[in-house]
């Protein structure tokens, strides 16, 4: 199933230096290509944040790698840096039931090369509560049919970003203080999957 960015609008080159495409081969049609199944931040030169969940996406056989510095997904640009995946650390409450702990992290060899299109993202300081507006940004298609085209372009969309409280009133048990609950109740932009980053 690919991820989605509903309602988003194309991203500037560069705009969001810390978004990564995570990928891993594909052998389904004889021959081997490259397919993204989810994206991550760029926490320093050799380690992504991503959801743990991606990781069901490829077969634990399949080699992964993620590609920084990308815009268009089907060009191959002179800002990309693509890099092998050695190691993968999942959350040790991570409940795929649930989602709960919903956060993975990945190794990276060699390190990346920071430059205009490829930076770290800026984290929040320990025990940070979000609120106001966030900012989603990833690849997919924009809508929940089948036939709906996949946006190669890197997408953003704000969305409102719920207190607990609220995230409780409408999800019950199902939200947990390790989520982050954002989008628009009315289903006109949201963002799944696994692919989008939140600033």
């Amino acid at each position: 199933m690919l991820p989605k960015i509903i309602g988003g609008s194309d991203a500037k080159r560069g705009e969001f230096p810390y978004q990564v495409i995570i990928q891993t081969v594909d052998y389904s049609e004889n021959s081997e290509r490259w397919v993204p199944i989810c994206g991550g931040s760029i926490i320093n030169s050799n380690t992504i944040l991503t959801a743990a969940h991606c990781i069901r996406f490829g077969p634990s056989e399949h080699p992964f790698r993620i590609v920084a510095g990308d815009h268009n997904l089907i060009e191959q640009e002179s800002t990309e840096q693509a890099r092998m995946i050695d190691r993968v650390v999942i959350h040790g409450d991570w409940d795929e039931f649930t989602y709960h702990n919903d956060v993975a992290l990945f190794f990276i060899s060699p390190p990346l090369k920071f430059n205009e299109y490829v930076q770290p993202i800026r984290l929040p300081p320990p025990k940070h509560i979000s609120s106001g507006t966030g900012i989603v940004s990833g690849w997919g298609t924009d809508g929940e049919s089948e036939n709906t085209p996949v946006r190669n372009v890197l997408q953003k969309l704000e969305i409102p970003i719920f207190k607990a409280a609220k995230c409780r009133e409408i999800y019950g048990d199902d939200f947990s203080e390790s989520m982050i609950c954002a989008g628009n109740q009315d289903g006109n932009g949201d963002a799944c999957k696994g692919t989008p980053s939140i600033r």
